[in-house]
């Protein structure tokens, strides 16, 4: 199964590359009216999810710096960015009609607080994504377990947060405690399905639902992870278990497809 999973699946790529473009789509006004793309969130989470557990089952422990290489790797440009359009929000407030720019906004943007303070209104996504790795950091001290240890401790989380809301109303804790965490699970769950079920060619039922999950989202299809995520897992688990490198070979236009998505995933992040 580990095996399986260190080479690089290029259908994986192609997913990453189509999730930005329906990320920046649902970013522009008439996608973002119906949501149309915003399932590109959960595409990236599950992924991530994914791909963390299985970049980790290559050693017993994760290297010592796996949480300060992820702090390196993001936050600086997303510092970089937030303080400029800060600035320009500062200089020119009329482009920016629906943010606030005091500086409580940018302290609580650059520290990732949850809640509708982001500048960077994408961004919220990051909190998640830290929340996640650290969780992820503490449960490699159990070892080989810790895909398991995570898994627990995201759900524990996820019902006390659930729990803090109903007694508590709103607070910070039930923010940073969103059921969203479970894609994560999902994630890891699904590096477990792709090496232990062999699915046949189901590529077509992928490319069926990548639409579906489009176009209709949490409009019709229910809370963002639940139904929505879930058919996101099956549309990867489609695709993974039928990389076309492990089917003989890649034809000219899907070497295409897949550098073009690729330069489309580098643009994003």
């Amino acid at each position: 199964m580990a095996e399986n999973l260190r080479k690089k699946n290029d259908n994986v790529q192609m997913l990453r590359g189509l999730c930005c473009i329906f990320i920046c789509l649902n970013h522009c006004l008439f996608f973002n009216k119906y949501s149309f793309g915003e399932i590109g969130v959960e595409f990236f989470i599950i992924l991530s999810g994914l791909l963390t557990a299985a970049n980790a089952s290559r050693s017993p422990h994760l290297r010592k710096n796996y949480f300060l290489s992820k702090i390196r790797t993001i936050l600086p440009l997303y510092w970089a960015v937030t303080i400029v359009v800060f600035a320009l929000g500062k200089v020119l407030p009329q482009l920016f009609s629906s943010l606030e720019f005091d500086y409580l906004t940018l302290i609580k943007s650059l520290l990732l607080v949850p809640g509708n303070t982001f500048i960077l209104f994408p961004g919220w996504t990051l909190t998640y994504f830290f929340v996640f790795y650290l969780i992820y950091r503490i449960a490699d001290f159990v070892g080989e377990k810790r895909d398991l240890v995570a898994s627990l401790i995201i759900v524990l989380l996820v019902v006390l947060g659930k729990v803090a809301e109903i007694v508590f109303a709103d607070n910070l804790f039930s923010q940073y405690a969103n059921p969203i965490l479970l894609e994560f699970v999902y994630g890891i769950v699904l590096w477990y399905l792709v090496g232990h079920i062999k699915t046949k060619n189901y590529e077509w039922l992928g490319w069926i639902l990548l639409p579906v999950l489009f176009f209709n989202y949490n409009k019709y299809l229910g809370i963002r992870w639940i139904v929505p995520s879930i058919l996101t897992c099956i549309v990867i688990l489609c695709f993974y278990n039928c990389d076309c490198q492990n089917r003989g070979g890649i034809s000219f236009y899907k070497r295409l497809e897949i550098s073009l998505l690729q330069c489309i995933f580098c643009i994003q992040l």
